[in-house]
């Protein structure tokens, strides 16, 4: 049987036809695997429907059980009393502490009290259980610069532990965002392109938040948006709520101060919105064509192309009057991102306090805003 195996080993004909064969298979392979894989949408919406039923009977479960519901998390006693009394937010406290600790889905005081309790006790409990376990227990054959040595290691370790386990509490929250993130886009875009999210909004009575860059690519512009959720609203016999909408600002009185502001925009298009979209067409699924078309709009953008459909861009005069649009087409509130393109922070401000000195007291709320 050896011999036999040795020899077909050996036999280059053999070798190739096996190879062939493979190969074939392979092909064959991917080119009918495709075709036995289901539509999983369905599947999803399912999922997402039950879940959604699940999550509300739960939260019934827990509003019927518990007298008083409360977001805030407080820290127990004797963690802030031990926090305060020994002043360990002046020796232990981390500037980026905080902001890790969002990340890792803990918000508020409580959690931050907590974290600086962990950074005290967690070096001394494991200094003093390292000690009993090498001088008392082990009986290590070790010099006792190397004992203390150890011992001093395992203080540092816990002192450490704490934000070890931030990190690792962040790596595995960022984890589960990405695996959902693919589904929950799939149903908002189904929703938007169907109108689902006007019609609910309108249904319920709720306002709406558009991008007038999205807006008129998926509806014709502002006032289309504006007109089909007043419809939509009559239709249920609901009163508007407030729509609103969201303009990237560039202030700009010559040409080149508007090139600049142009290819200060284009820049942020390029390096921060086009590597979050899915783009290829060749991995992106059927449900992501509006995100396709968006980043192929983007990667062809002009200087030029920047209107009114996606950027505030010129004197005080031009954003009013843009505004002024925006206002007849029905929307009561702009939101505005002015730090965009790696804008200088002197130049934000100044372009801040000049939207409040020569733009806003030209409407009714800025008016107000100006004279307070």
């Amino acid at each position: 049987m050896i011999d036999f195996l040795k020899e077909k080993i050996h036999d280059v004909h053999f070798i190739t036809m096996l190879l062939a064969a493979i190969a074939v298979s392979a092909t064959a392979y991917t080119l009918i695997m495709p075709l036995f894989v289901g539509e999983s949408l369905a599947k999803r919406m399912k999922a997402v429907a039950s879940e959604r039923e699940r999550i509300r009977q739960r939260e019934r479960e827990r509003l019927n059980k518990s007298d008083k519901v409360t977001l805030r998390q407080t820290p127990k006693q004797i963690v802030s009393k031990v926090v305060e009394d020994f002043n360990l937010t002046k020796w232990l406290a981390q500037e980026s502490a905080v902001q890790k600790l969002i990340m890792a889905g803990y918000r508020g005081h409580a959690p931050y009290v907590t974290f600086l309790f962990a950074r005290a006790v967690a070096p001394i409990v494991l200094f003093i259980g390292t000690v009993v376990y090498v001088f008392l227990i082990s009986h290590m054959q070790k010099s006792l610069p190397i004992k203390v040595g150890i011992c001093v290691g395992a203080a540092y370790l816990g002192l450490q532990a704490p934000m070890l386990f931030l990190r690792n509490a962040i790596a595995k929250r960022q984890l589960s965002i990405k695996r959902a993130f693919p589904d929950a886009l799939d149903l908002l875009l189904i929703c938007i392109e169907s109108g689902m999210s006007i019609e609910l909004a309108a249904r319920l009575g709720c306002g709406v938040i558009v991008a007038p860059f999205a807006a008129a690519m998926t509806f014709g512009g502002l006032k289309q948006v504006a007109d089909l959720y007043h419809e939509t609203c009559a239709k249920h016999g609901k009163k508007p709520g407030r729509l609103m909408c969201s303009y990237f600002t560039h202030f700009a009185d010559n040409k080149a101060q508007e090139d600049a502001a142009r290819a200060r925009q284009i820049r942020y298009y390029k390096e921060c919105v086009i590597p979050a979209l899915p783009g290829d067409p060749k991995t992106a699924p059927p449900s992501y064509r509006y995100f396709v078309d968006m980043v192929d709009r983007l990667h062809k953008v002009k200087p030029e192309d920047l209107t009114e459909n996606s950027v505030l861009l010129g004197s005080s005069a031009r954003i009013t009057e843009t505004l002024k649009k925006v206002e007849a087409a029905g929307f009561a509130e702009v939101i505005l991102y002015v730090n965009v393109g790696l804008k200088p922070h002197n130049q934000v401000k100044d372009e801040m306090a000049r939207f409040m000195a020569e733009v806003a007291p030209s409407f009714a709320d800025g008016r107000k805003t100006a004279a307070a």
